[in-house]
């Protein structure tokens, strides 16, 4: 008996231990975005960022709060998370503004990107409310603003 007593004893010290790795002491938490495309356009390709076969290779993600830009994440395709930016956001409202690319040579500068030529291209903003209770993740279906026509 003392055995059992011991080892539920241990077991509620270790659960109690436990952290969520999703939310800091600050106020803040990590949200993962799972970035896919309009799947009504026959351009995309499942399961990765690419469209008409082509992958894309820049990703940026701009973080407003009371429209101000408090943060920017850029991500390139040789990125282990690619596709899936994880910033950790205070908590409070956000607008996130999302760009994907393959653009040759992409410049920024403050909030403007600027392509040597520019390629496939694709966006979405969305608002976002973060706090204890909130989602950690979201799925953002982007839309395309720039494509490269051949005749």
């Amino acid at each position: 008996m003392k055995k059992v007593l011991i080892i539920a004893a241990l077991a509620m010290v270790f659960s109690s231990c436990g952290k969520d790795v999703n939310v800091e002491e600050n106020g803040a938490k990590k949200v993962t975005f799972e970035l896919e495309g309009n799947w009504n356009s026959p351009v995309f390709t499942r399961g990765s960022l690419s469209a008409d076969g082509k992958e894309m290779t820049d990703l940026w993600l701009f973080d407003y709060v009371d429209g101000t830009l408090v943060q920017t994440l850029h991500q390139v395709s040789t990125d282990a998370d690619f596709g899936t930016p994880a910033p950790t956001l205070s908590y409070g409202e956000h607008r996130i503004y999302f760009v994907v690319s393959r653009g040759a040579s992409p410049v920024i500068n403050g909030t403007v990107i600027s392509w040597g030529s520019i390629r496939d291209t694709f966006w979405k903003a969305m608002s976002v409310t973060v706090g204890g209770a909130s989602a950690s993740s979201y799925s953002v279906a982007l839309d395309r603003v720039v494509t490269k026509l051949k005749i």
